[in-house]
């Protein structure tokens, strides 16, 4: 039964996804990608939990089983989104018939491995654990964040859109089952694998684009990241998958899901605040005569919002920040910024030679990335894109340099981490590079 209730959860989200699409979108014409509106759905249910709090309204299980039962009424209640939903499912399930079978065998085989050796037992990294599984169940007790809760776990400067989505699906379970959990990180490694493939626009037997695929589906810390113990159950997957919809986003030309998308991850963690700061700033050069003015203001409007919400709910719940809150006279005095950034660097060029950890996923990137180094610059949304990533990486460089951790220590710990936040998104601005048709279709 609490298998049935947490699958009953994640639906529910979904469709939460598919309403805000919907209704929010100025045609209202639904194209089905399960990952947009997954993540949608994750994105809205952390404001909802927000808005709740902020209000002081107390959730319980009857509160929450009746909104995600409501979430279902306008299906039946509005024949055009029922129509349109139910279009899209079979063309959704047209597109899996045509993919050729051995990849169906392939991918289906790696699933039930996958799910197997996920669902076997529950193992949770530590900070999972003790971090963002603690909260969501504090949350769950609670009846929602308070500003006395908000705090409770250290460090309580991170946002709490994981830990939300773990007590959403506590609430339906009526109880703190712990390995079913696993089933929403479990959805979003799939909803990047269904992403990247989604960009890919493969018609027939196309080797070349399955094996981006397979690339990005076989890489060990990607898929370890699901059930290895140390990693299970952190949020840097999903700052991975809405860094990946959002970079995707830009690539299409569709700059307020991006803007969305980045907000979204802003709200998982910190980490991401570096982007959504670089996504305002630069938005009005490189997209300038690219994109029409209304939408251009309205990404740029949202993007704003989402970083001032964030800001102001860090002071509503005076969470603080672990690494503003310093002295950096003394941090510049004690750490020679030349010195420990040049002890980053080698660490990122150390990590990305990993193949154990990444495969060939960094040096395909790197290839890439080289000799189509002038398609890159003349392409202005391919050059936005690598540009927010570049800016993030240098975010984490500051993090590195500010943190009161020793650096070695904390780099040995998180760099992994925190590379798995962009490397959906970098192979596939790598693939964009290389594909010449698509190229032409996003040239700017």
């Amino acid at each position: 039964m609490t298998l049935i209730l947490s699958v009953f959860a994640v639906f529910s989200i979904l469709e939460l996804g598919v309403l805000v699409q919907f209704y929010l979108q100025k045609a209202k014409n639904l194209n089905f990608s399960f990952s947009r509106l997954f993540a949608l759905g994750l994105g809205t249910i952390c404001i909802i939990f927000y808005i709740s709090g902020f209000l002081q309204i107390h959730l319980s299980r009857a509160l929450v089983m009746t909104a995600a039962f409501t979430f279902s009424l306008p299906f039946f209640l509005d024949a055009r989104l029922k129509n349109q939903a139910l279009r899209n499912i079979d063309l959704y399930i047209q597109g899996l018939r045509k993919s050729p079978k051995i990849f169906l065998i392939i991918f289906t085989a790696f699933l039930v491995v996958l799910f197997m050796l996920t669902f076997s037992k529950a193992i949770w990294g530590y900070d999972a654990y003790e971090r963002w599984l603690a909260k969501g169940r504090t949350f769950w007790v609670d009846g929602g964040i308070s500003r006395e809760n908000a705090k409770i776990y250290d460090p309580a400067d991170d946002h709490n859109l994981w830990p939300f989505a773990i007590s959403w699906l506590y609430y339906v379970n009526g109880d703190s089952e712990e390995i079913w959990v696993r089933i929403i990180p479990f959805i979003a490694f799939l909803a990047i694998i269904f992403e990247f493939k989604k960009h890919l626009n493969i018609k027939n037997w196309d080797i070349k684009k399955y094996s981006w695929i397979l690339i990005l589906m076989f890489t060990p810390f990607l898929w370890q990241t699901i059930l290895k113990e140390n990693y299970s159950g952190n949020a840097d997957i999903f700052i991975s998958l809405f860094f990946l919809l959002s970079i995707g986003a830009i690539i299409r030309k569709e700059l307020l899901f991006s803007a969305l998308f980045l907000g979204f991850a802003a709200f998982t963690k910190n980490d991401a605040l570096p982007a959504l700061i670089a996504f305002i700033a630069l938005l009005p050069i490189f997209t300038r005569n690219l994109i029409a003015k209304s939408d251009l203001k309205l990404a740029f409007t949202i993007a704003l919002s989402f970083l001032f919400a964030n800001l102001f709910l860090k002071y509503y719940y005076q969470l603080g920040s672990r690494y503003l809150n310093q002295d950096f006279s003394q941090i510049i005095s004690q750490k020679p910024i030349f010195k420990y950034n040049l002890y980053t660097a080698h660490a990122f060029r150390e990590q990305f030679r990993q193949i154990q950890i990444w495969g060939l996923g960094w040096w395909i990137i790197g290839l890439f990335y080289v000799i189509k180094i002038k398609s890159l610059i003349i392409n202005r949304l391919l050059l936005f894109a690598i540009v927010l990533i570049v800016i993030q990486i240098l975010g984490y460089f500051l993090v590195f340099y500010v943190s009161k951790e020793d650096q070695a220590s904390q780099i040995a710990t998180s760099i992994s981490r925190i590379l798995l936040q962009i490397y959906p998104s970098g192979l596939l601005i790598a693939y964009y590079l290389i594909s010449k048709g698509d190229r032409q279709k996003t040239n700017g």
